[in-house]
């Protein structure tokens, strides 16, 4: 049975456009005229199997009731209550109705598709999306939720005041993972996820570290750090064979596997040089070990966060040398002061 169509409006709610599909539903942009209140309204889709259904019910429940964080897509309650009551009957499933709040920026992959980002992003925006980034999925973890299909559709962005804020959305694929029991179903979109989600009959929160990853080194460079547009059996193989260090399999010069970002890149060489040893952390094959240091300390000893919040929390002078037209970044502190300054500078310019 398909899905009847929304009706235009329902009381002062008007129904502005489709914006699309999430995990299992459609995302539709109403505003109430009266009040000028937005939201999103997530309605199920037709010919749903029962387990879509469980993860619908599964996402409405953990919106609604367990995730309060600033860096994940907030539920609104919409009121009268008889609009949802109204338009729940033009669903198929007449599964609870996923009201969202409006984020008018978009997601991640329409900035990504602009031209100005073919080769990155700007590092103000590489370090909010980071830091936004860290924010939410620790979160989760932290509910020992792990997301699975963190993507840039899946990053949206709301203006708050004067600063752009990266949100989470879509927890349709998402799992509570006990000590017990790991879901062993195949989900999420294969640009992004972990190797683990294919090849392991068994994962854990891992797999988020791998999207998180993949998503850095996209918006530091512009692409995507292995094989972007292979087949799955290609790119399996080529991150199978690559060892810790390297960071992307893309042939260039001669050379497959890299350990170093892409030049084309719009970060400062400092940062640029923090975050090559963090992506080794995240795009870290063996699941294991992913996260975690290989420098000799325990595995248990989880760095994928303090990593990065501790490069993020750097203060990095730039400056343009007109000697040679190229960019210099120094890394300073609260105790630099102007002849560490001439000396850093002395050292790279011979100045």
């Amino acid at each position: 049975m398909a899905q009847s169509e929304d009706p235009p409006f329902i009381g002062d709610w008007h129904r502005e456009k489709r914006l699309g599909s999430g995990g299992f539903g459609f995302v539709t942009l109403w505003k109430n005229h009266k009040t000028n209140e937005m939201c999103h309204i997530l309605l199920d889709k037709s010919e749903m199997t029962d387990k879509n259904c469980e993860r619908w019910c599964n996402e409405v429940s953990l919106m609604m009731n367990k995730v309060r964080n600033e860096n994940i897509v907030r539920t609104v309650r919409v009121q009268p209550e008889t609009f949802l009551q109204e338009l729940i009957k033009h669903s198929t499933n007449k599964l609870p109705i996923l009201c969202m709040e409006y984020c008018e920026g978009g997601d991640l992959r329409r900035v990504l598709n602009r031209v100005s980002s073919c080769s990155g992003l700007k590092e103000l925006e590489v370090r909010e999306i980071l830091r936004s980034l860290r924010n939410a999925i620790s979160y989760l973890h932290n509910l020992r939720i792990t997301h699975r299909d963190i993507k840039p559709e899946n990053i949206v962005l709301k203006q708050m005041g004067d600063r752009m804020v990266y949100k989470l959305t879509d927890l349709g694929y998402a799992k509570a993972l006990d000590k017990q029991s790991l879901n062993a179903s195949l989900v999420g979109t294969v640009e992004y996820i972990a190797p683990d989600l294919i090849y392991c009959d068994r994962y854990n929160c891992s797999v988020d570290y791998w999207s998180m990853g993949i998503i850095a080194f996209e918006i530091i460079c512009g692409i995507r750090p292995f094989s972007p547009h292979s087949i799955v059996a290609k790119w399996m193989m080529l991150v199978q064979q690559k060892k810790s260090n390297h960071i992307a399999s893309l042939k260039i010069t001669g050379r497959i596997y890299h350990s170093e970002l892409f030049p084309e890149n719009h970060i400062s060489s400092v940062l640029k040089t923090y975050l090559e040893k963090w992506l080794t952390l995240a795009l870290e094959w063996n699941p294991k070990q992913r996260g975690h240091p290989s420098n000799g300390q325990p595995v248990q000893v989880l760095k994928i966060f303090s990593m990065l919040d501790s490069i993020l929390s750097k203060k990095i002078l730039t400056m343009f040398c007109l000697y040679d037209f190229r960019f210099l970044s120094i890394e300073i502190d609260e105790t630099t002061d102007l002849e560490t300054l001439c000396s850093a500078i002395t050292s790279q310019t011979g100045i």
